[in-house]
C-alpha cells in the first residue's frame, strides 16, 4: 500500500480552519490557560506601578502592594508553574502521536521563565516603595509605557493559542503583532535604561533596584517575543 502525501492546503477547509487531533487540542488548550495566567500576571504588573508612582509616604499603599505581590504575583507564578507540570506529563504520555512536541515544551517552559521574571520585577518595585523613594515623573512615564507593552504582547499571544487550529490568519496576525510591540519596546528600553542610570547614579541602592526592575521587565518582553516565534512552528 502507497505512502498518501497530503499539501499544507489539504489540512485546512474552505474556511480557513485547521483539522487537527484531539490530542493537539488538548495541549493548545493547555497553554492558553498558561497564556491567560501570565497575562494575568502581567496585569497585576501593570496594577502594581499604578500603586507605587503614586505611594510617596503611604503605608496603605505600601501594604496593598505587599499583599498584591503574595496572592496575586507568588500565586499565578504557582498556577503557571503548575500548568507546566501538568502539560510536561501529558506529553511524555502522548509523545508518541504528538507532533512539534519540542516547541509545545519549549513554549511552556519560557512562560515559566517570563513568570520568573515578572515575580523578581514586582518584588524590587514593592521594597522600592517601600522606601518611599521618589520617581522622576518622565521615568514614571516610561515605566507605564513599557508595562504597557508587556500588558499588550500577553494579551495577543492569547489570541495566538486560541487560534492555533482554528485560523491560522488570526495567528499569523496576533503573531506580527508580538513582533512589532517587541521592537518598540525595545526602544522604550533603551531610553529609559539611560534616564534611570543617569538620574540615580547617586545612590546605588535605589539604582541598583530600579534597574533590575526595568531589566525584569525586558527580559520577560524578551521571551514573549520568543514564545510566538517558536508559535509560528505550530501554524
Amino acid at each position: 500500500m502507497g505512502e498518501e502525501y497530503y499539501e499544507e492546503a489539504d489540512m485546512y477547509n474552505e474556511n480557513n480552519v485547521v483539522e487537527e487531533s484531539i490530542a493537539e487540542m488538548s495541549i493548545k488548550e493547555q497553554l492558553s490557560n498558561i497564556a491567560i495566567n501570565f497575562s494575568n500576571m502581567a496585569s497585576t504588573a501593570s496594577k502594581m506601578i499604578e500603586i507605587a508612582l503614586n505611594a510617596e509616604n503611604d503605608d496603605l499603599a505600601v501594604e496593598k502592594l505587599k499583599k498584591m505581590y503574595e496572592r496575586e504575583i507568588l500565586g499565578v507564578k504557582d498556577k503557571i508553574d503548575g500548568g507546566r507540570e501538568r502539560l510536561f506529563r501529558y506529553l511524555s504520555r502522548m509523545r508518541e502521536t504528538i507532533s512539534y512536541l519540542s516547541a509545545y515544551a519549549q513554549i511552556s517552559i519560557l512562560y515559566t521563565k517570563a513568570a520568573q521574571y515578572i515575580e523578581g520585577f514586582a518584588y524590587r518595585l514593592f521594597l522600592y516603595t517601600s522606601k518611599y523613594q521618589k520617581i522622576d515623573d518622565d521615568v514614571k512615564q516610561d515605566l507605564r509605557k513599557l508595562s504597557g507593552y508587556l500588558v499588550d504582547m500577553s494579551g495577543s499571544l492569547i489570541r495566538v493559542f486560541r487560534s492555533l487550529g482554528v485560523n491560522k490568519t488570526i495567528v499569523r496576525d496576533a503573531i506580527s503583532d508580538v513582533k512589532i510591540k517587541e521592537e518598540e519596546a525595545d526602544s522604550a528600553y533603551r531610553t529609559l535604561y539611560v534616564k534611570v542610570i543617569e538620574r540615580y547614579s547617586s545612590n546605588v541602592k535605589n539604582l541598583l533596584l530600579l534597574a533590575g526592575l526595568v531589566d525584569s521587565l525586558e527580559n520577560s518582553i524578551d521571551l514573549l517575543k520568543d514564545i510566538s516565534d517558536y508559535s509560528l512552528i505550530l501554524i
